[in-house]
């Protein structure tokens, strides 16, 4: 059986880009409440360039979306410990990915092309 290779880089997504949110999270965890937004976005566009320095355009849209899937098994079960009121979270996992698809936008610019002349 062949896994596409779409399939494969957004399950790396949904692992790789979760888990160095929730490195960056406990890092700052000694630190005011703002400082740990913004490390986790900063790392969100971070590894966001990374990606799309390495990895090809038509990839991109299976990482974000992996990454938001990735999010949202791992916010899986304090969903359901509180309810169903963490589900009020959801934009906030839908904004890292979205940090993360902006990230490999600015990182696809930054990516070395061939020379025209």
């Amino acid at each position: 059986m062949k896994i596409p290779k779409t399939a494969i880089v957004g399950a790396c997504g949904a692992v790789a880009n979760p888990l160095a949110a929730f490195i960056a999270y406990t890092v700052f965890e000694e630190f005011p409440g703002l400082a740990q937004w913004l490390a986790v976005a900063i790392t969100g566009l971070s590894i966001g360039m990374l990606e799309g320095i390495f990895i090809a355009r038509p990839l991109h849209r299976a990482i974000s979306l992996g990454t938001f899937i990735g999010l949202l098994i791992m916010w899986s079960p304090v969903v359901l410990v509180t309810y169903g009121f963490a589900l009020l979270a959801l934009p906030l996992l839908a904004g890292f990915a979205v940090l993360v698809w902006f990230g490999m936008e600015l990182g696809n610019s930054l990516r070395a092309r061939p020379s025209v002349v």
